[in-house]
């Protein structure tokens, strides 16, 4: 095709271009760009970046296939190491934030779906608060909390980027429907925000978060909500968590598995430092002998995916009663909003 062919299609059904199964990518620029996404790991540990072709003077297009219910963000760039050289794609309309300051191109494949729309209202409440305390960085916080609409006492999830699962995952309007479809036991929310510039060393395993999370989140939820009694039902609490959230969400659990006995760990970002194994994660750690119930997601196009594996024959071997799942998506927040229904549902189901 003649550029001008090309422009026409681009501007007629929006880029990617989809042929009988396969997905082309195009740019249209004098020189050729650096094509980067989930499919290469974001060209991650040397991955390669795919070579694209010159399809006609100005056009330059790279054409392969993934499986049906994939999902993928990508982005043309002059620089991978430079933020400011990205190059969105104009002709693909569903650009979504990387949560950087920056936006990725995204596509889903036919069998791709994510849960239903929000709706209106909440049965439960929803009530902002906040806490301030030295332990989690300077300044107040911010934490959620969600009462199921029920008279009886009920399990709490603690989630680690509160903000992210409120406004990018929908949680509590999440489990209601979850609720209400007989799949998911209703359970109380506390919702923290993370400590934003400081985040990495808040969730690296940090003993500080811990002692804010036993002096100031739960003694608020107690306060507030209508909680099972964790001295009379032991492990009856969740936590959960999303990359490095996720690994502070299992260490959460392994450090205090008397309360927290339910763990949802989204791509959990388990490098450690250089030269630690993950194993050590669980071997170290993990005093209790009542089991776990854990959830671990990975994406296949992401370059946690083995790391995750590893953790995984780790807690299988350590006798937790573990869900892990992969999925055709890769490190971000749409993957993980696709991925939560099933965590919940296998780590608070239905009586």
């Amino acid at each position: 095709m003649t550029r001008k062919a090309w422009l026409r299609r681009a501007r007629r059904e929006g880029t990617p271009i989809f042929d009988d199964g396969s997905v082309t990518f195009v740019h249209f620029g004098e020189e050729e760009p650096i094509l980067m996404g989930d499919f290469n790991l974001w060209g991650l540990g040397g991955t390669p970046y795919p070579a694209l072709q010159q399809a006609a003077p100005g056009v330059w297009t790279y054409t392969t296939s993934f499986p049906p219910d994939a999902y993928i963000e990508y982005t043309f760039t002059r620089n991978p190491e430079e933020p400011q050289a990205r190059l969105l794609d104009p002709y693909n309309r569903r650009l979504v934030s990387t949560g950087f300051g920056q936006y990725n191109g995204s596509f889903a494949m036919p069998l791709f779906s994510l849960p239903a729309e929000r709706p209106r209202h909440l049965l439960g409440q929803l009530a902002c608060f906040s806490i301030t305390s030295f332990m989690m960085g300077p300044g107040k916080r911010r934490v959620w909390l969600y009462q199921p609409a029920v008279e009886h006492p009920v399990p709490l999830l603690v989630v680690y980027d509160g903000q992210d699962y409120l406004y990018r995952a929908h949680l509590p309007y999440m489990l209601e429907r979850l609720t209400h479809a007989g799949r998911c036991a209703p359970v109380a929310l506390a919702l923290v925000q993370n400590a934003g510039p400081h985040r990495l060393m808040e969730y690296a395993m940090s003993e500080a978060l811990l002692v804010a999370l036993l002096n100031d989140v739960l003694p608020l939820a107690q306060t507030y909500l209508n909680l099972l009694n964790p001295a009379q039902h032991p492990g009856a609490f969740g936590v959960a968590g999303a990359s490095l959230g996720g690994l502070m969400a299992l260490y959460t659990a392994l450090r205090l598995p008397h309360l927290f006995g339910r763990v949802i760990s989204q791509s959990g970002s388990y490098h450690l430092r250089p030269g630690e194994q993950a194993s050590l994660l669980v071997q170290n750690l993990w005093q209790s002998g009542v089991p776990l119930a854990i959830w671990q997601d990975a994406g296949v196009y992401e370059w946690l995916r083995d790391i995750n594996r590893e953790v995984s024959q780790q807690l299988q071997g350590a006798g937790h009663h573990l869900h892990y799942h992969e999925y055709h998506d890769g490190h971000n927040w749409t993957a993980w909003h696709r991925r939560l229904a099933d965590a919940l549902a296998a780590v608070f189901p239905a009586d």
